[in-house]
């Protein structure tokens, strides 16, 4: 099987890709909007949003809290285009790059945030689709 790597797997789904989370992952339309809940409500909270692909979690969160400050960080350029589409106006902060190897130091974030995906941070226990 020849893996691909994790930013390459994303770019080439993305016109599918938020279609395919609500639509196909079982109790995704719960999830999203239940983890956008637990996030800070209060005005400027900051959020880390570790994994963001194309702010699909942020559309629940920002309905929520649209005076929230977001860092977002993910391996794919594309999908980071797609969420900068979505989001004008928003206080976003974006950083393309695998979120092992950003310094993140003592972040001033109220909230770091990754919900469940299919990725790993060890090949070993790789689902064969990603490579980290």
């Amino acid at each position: 099987m020849k893996l691909e790597r994790m930013g390459d797997f994303f770019a080439a789904r993305l016109n599918e890709y938020d279609e395919h989370m609500l639509t196909e992952i079982e109790g995704a339309r719960e999830f999203y909007p239940y983890t956008a809940s637990l996030l800070p409500m209060e005005r400027g909270a900051k959020v880390l949003d570790l994994g963001c692909g194309t702010g699909l979690e942020l559309e629940y969160y920002f309905a929520l809290n649209g005076e929230a400050s977001v860092v977002g960080i993910d391996l794919s350029a594309e999908m980071l285009e797609k969420l900068t589409e979505k989001f004008i106006g928003k206080d976003i902060q974006l950083i393309n790059a695998s979120y092992f190897d950003v310094p993140l130091g003592k972040a001033n974030t109220t909230q770091p945030y990754r919900s469940n995906r299919c990725t790993t941070s060890h090949p070993s226990r790789s689902l064969g689709c990603i490579e980290s």
